[in-house]
């Protein structure tokens, strides 16, 4: 009796932990984190100082996939299992959650989601509510955005938000710009450090400690029969854990096209299928390949973080420009997670390149979802005073970022002679200018 006690004990423990897997801590979710409305701001302007500008690069709102379900691995390999009846109960359970996710997403690829909208648009309201000074008449705007549709999509639903809080008319101008905002596909350098740099040997390390190889085993066990998993290929296990990885990080993006499918968010739940242990395993391999790729990796100053320099020479010039000859209230760019977290590294925003001690420890210290979620935006805020000096104050997700090597004049606001100088000299270090000629660039703004 007391032997079957514990046997019922322990299947109802296990029940209860696969049934509540989809309630873990949701930190794996990383650059598919949900943006969160910061707590509203006390106003510490300095005295004598008011908002004339705001420099500002948006990460596109929440998405759906990027490519079609039924083009994956896991949809075509899943597909034939359940035909030959080689799927367990979990698998077939999987087939057809992945199914049902398929109709949700049929005709959206690519395209940011209801819940991406609303992120962008109360993001343009905010950016009036928070600034309403620089907002004077007549209202001028400059946006860019990049070739993928998204990002002309963010930026639409960012301008209803703005466009709503300011009752005159604005002149808006816009242009495609991957020179500056997409700054990672043009550069040789970079796409041979993607595939050949030292990185992925500590990445591959980092694999080896978390046992991943053992843990997709187990993973795609509980979904095929044993026939089928013996002739299953290393590469082929770990193509299908991702597979359904990448499904199940993107359905908390799509809230409301789940429903208008006619489905339940549970019905395509895909976090019951991996335990809370394996999510956050599999959530820090995912950190752990961004802060190689787009973030402080193995150095702050590598071709990772180099390639961000147009990005930030053009908010330098943009800047400028408003000084000598103001023309916009604001420029606002709208672009990707490659985009804003290495302007985040070469900007030196303190959270956004910092180091971490070993691989084990990278999401704990670079934090893809503070950094980098859906929507993630940076802000150049400037203000002047009535004996024209200029305080700069930067901003990382709405909240005042500090800057490694730039003290602050007070609180979190910069000198901005001070902050150029700083930058400048950076962007010269990494070779961004001609012959390191800073003077020439500064006379042309004279």
């Amino acid at each position: 009796m007391a032997k079957f006690k514990i046997l019922v004990v322990i299947l109802l423990g296990s029940c209860f932990h696969k049934a509540t897997a989809q309630s873990c801590n949701t930190a794996y979710l990383g650059t598919k984190t949900l943006y969160k409305t910061p707590s509203k701001a006390k106003r510490d302007i300095p005295s004598g100082f008011k908002v004339v500008f705001v420099n500002h690069l948006n990460r596109h709102g929440a998405r759906h996939l990027t490519k079609d379900v039924n083009t994956s691995f896991a949809w075509g390999f899943l597909k034939k299992a359940d035909s030959l009846q080689m799927l367990t109960p979990d698998g077939v359970r999987l087939w057809q959650t992945i199914v049902k996710l398929n109709k949700v997403e049929h005709g959206n690829v690519k395209n940011i989601s209801g819940e991406g909208k609303t992120e962008l648009y109360e993001l343009g309201e905010r950016l009036y509510n928070n600034y309403s000074e620089a907002f004077n008449k007549p209202v001028k705007i400059n946006f860019a955005i990049t070739k993928e549709i998204r990002t002309r999509q963010s930026a639409d639903a960012y301008l209803k938000g703005l466009k709503s809080k300011i009752k005159d008319s604005i002149i808006i101008t816009d242009r495609v710009d991957d020179t500056n905002l997409r700054f990672y596909d043009l550069s040789p350098a970079y796409t041979k450090y993607e595939t050949e740099g030292a990185w992925i040997a500590n990445l591959d390390s980092l694999k080896v400690q978390l046992k991943l190889a053992d843990m997709e085993q187990r993973i795609a066990a509980r979904w095929l029969k044993p026939a089928l998993l013996q002739d299953l290929k290393i590469a082929q296990t770990d193509k299908l854990i991702s597979d359904v990885f990448g499904f199940e990080s993107i359905v908390y993006s799509v809230k409301d096209e789940i429903g208008a499918a006619g489905f339940s968010f549970t019905d395509v739940d895909l976090s019951t299928f991996f335990t809370c242990d394996e999510l956050t395993a599999l959530g820090k391999i995912d950190a752990a390949e961004g802060y190689y790729q787009k973030g402080p990796g193995l150095d702050n100053n590598g071709i990772q973080v180099k390639i961000a320099a147009p990005l930030l020479a053009d908010f330098i010039k943009t800047t400028d420009a408003f000084i000598k000859a103001p023309k916009y209230n604001a420029e606002l760019r709208f672009a990707h997670a490659e985009t804003v977290s290495p302007f985040a590294a070469i900007m030196d925003v303190e959270n956004a390149s910092k180091h971490a001690a070993s691989s084990l420890d990278i999401d704990k210290t670079w934090k893809p979802g503070d950094i980098i979620p859906l929507s993630a935006n940076i802000d150049w805020v400037l203000y002047k005073n009535a004996k024209g000096k200029y305080l700069m104050k930067f901003l990382l997700n709405e909240k005042p970022a500090k800057i490694n090597g730039i003290k602050p004049a007070t609180g979190y606001y910069f000198d901005w002679q001070i902050a150029k100088q700083h930058y400048l000299k950076k962007l010269i270090a990494l070779g961004a200018f001609l012959n390191g000629n800073m003077n020439e660039y500064l006379s042309g703004l004279k």
